[in-house]
């Protein structure tokens, strides 16, 4: 086995996910790494000991790459544990390139929860106030990522997200 192979073996899920999603972020395309890591996440995730924020990171880190083996892995995992995901975690997972039945799946548990968000909230008695404004801001509806603010803006009849507002939504999942 190679070097970083022999190492990782000691790394937990979060460890690896995390090791990896830190190289995607500062650049370094290590090959070799990212083959070690997938090596390591196949054998943890038959275990089934990957959490919502090892898969949300992992999922993010391999990205673009060319690993169907992992990916398909993380998708099922990501399925198994639908009804256990954070929904920090939902909106990070849905910013990736998914099957359409994890992205259906996802989508459906965003929904849900912007659903009861929706019903939660004050009636608007007219035109937009400022006061209500404050208000969503307060709230920090970027967090619900892209897809999920855009919606519920929509809602709002808002309209679209300004780009600005987009970039803020989109770091805050990244965080």
């Amino acid at each position: 086995a190679s070097e970083p192979q022999q190492k990782l073996v000691h790394f937990n899920s979060l460890d690896l996910a995390n090791l990896a999603w830190a190289f995607k972020k500062a650049r370094h395309d290590e090959d070799e790494l990212m083959v070690a890591v997938s090596k390591q996440a196949l054998k943890l995730l038959d275990n089934g000991s990957f959490p919502s924020q090892a898969l949300a990171n992992l999922a993010w880190a391999v990205g673009s790459r060319s690993m169907p083996e992992l990916k398909q892995a993380l998708a099922l995992e990501v399925l198994r544990k639908m009804d256990r995901h954070d929904l920090q975690y939902v909106v990070a997972m849905l910013e990736q390139d998914w099957p359409a039945d994890v992205m259906a799946a996802l989508g459906n548990k965003l929904g849900r929860v912007l659903f009861h968000f929706l019903r939660a909230l004050p009636e608007r008695n007219g035109w937009w106030e400022a006061s209500y404004e404050q208000m969503l801001l307060g709230l920090k509806v970027e967090n619900f990522g892209k897809a999920g603010t855009q919606f519920l803006l929509s809602k709002l009849s808002i309209g679209k997200a300004t780009d600005d507002f987009l970039s803020r939504a989109r770091n805050e999942v990244q965080k």
